[in-house]
C-alpha cells in the first residue's frame, strides 16, 4: 500500500498526501523515502504541475518522525559495517532532502525549479520537521495540540548553516531537559521559523 500519493488539481499544483496505512501518526520507512522521491520525480518532470504542496492525509498531525525500525534494517544490511550502512542510508535521506531543496532548479545557477510548500494540520517531529524545512514555504494549521519538535533536544539546523533554538537563547540553558514544545502561534509573533504561515 502506498504511503504517499501523487494528485494534480484543477490549476496545476501537485499535492504529495503523506498516509502511512493503519497509523494513527505518520513515520517514514524505507518503502515511504522510496515512494516520496518518486512522487517528486514525478511532480518534477509533468510540465502540466506549477507548484508541490506536500501534506498529511492524518488528521490534525503530519507526522511523528522516524519508523525506528529503519535504523536497524540499516545495520542489519550493512552486515559487518553497520556503521556505514547507517551512514549511507543518512546520506540517501539527505540526498532526497537536497533534491525537494532544488526543486528542479539549474544546480549552476540556481534558477528554475518549481516551489515545494509544506502543509502541516499539527505536529511535525523529526524527519516530519525535516522534510518541511527542506520546501521553500512551510504553512502550519492553527492547532492547538499541534507541536513541532525538531530531531533533538537541541535546536534546529537550519539550511543556511546556523543553530536555532526554537526559544531563543534562553532554551539552550534547557539543553538537558526534553525539548519543550513549540506552538505555530508562538513562533509566528517571533517571526521564528522558515516561512512559517
Amino acid at each position: 500500500m502506498s504511503e504517499f500519493t501523487l494528485s494534480k488539481d484543477a490549476d496545476g499544483v501537485g499535492i504529495i498526501t503523506w498516509d502511512v496505512p493503519g497509523k494513527t501518526m505518520n513515520v517514514m520507512s524505507f518503502d515511504g523515502l522510496t515512494q516520496l522521491e518518486a512522487c517528486i520525480d514525478q511532480a518534477l518532470a509533468d510540465d502540466e504541475i506549477k507548484g508541490v504542496v506536500i501534506t498529511s492525509g492524518k488528521e490534525g498531525t503530519f507526522a511523528g518522525g522516524m519508523d525506528l525500525n529503519l535504523l536497524a534494517v540499516m545495520k542489519e544490511e550493512a552486515g559487518d559495517e553497520p556503521a556505514r550502512g547507517l551512514f549511507e542510508g543518512t546520506m540517501k535521506m539527505h540526498a532526497l532532502l537536497r533534491k525537494i531543496e532544488l526543486a528542479g532548479m539549474d544546480l549552476k545557477t540556481k534558477k528554475g525549479g518549481k516551489p515545494i510548500a509544506a502543509a502541516l494540520p499539527g505536529t511535525a517531529a523529526g524527519i516530519g520537521m525535516e522534510l518541511p524545512l527542506a520546501t521553500h514555504r512551510i504553512f502550519a494549521a492553527e492547532n492547538p495540540k499541534g507541536q513541532i519538535w525538531p530531531a533533538g533536544n537541541h535546536g534546529w539546523h537550519l539550511p543556511w548553516g546556523r543553530w536555532h533554538h526554537p526559544h531563543g537563547a534562553q532554551g539552550w540553558r534547557h539543553r538537558g531537559r526534553a525539548p519543550a514544545a513549540r506552538r505555530q502561534d508562538a513562533g509566528r509573533e517571533k517571526g521564528q521559523g522558515r516561512g512559517l504561515c
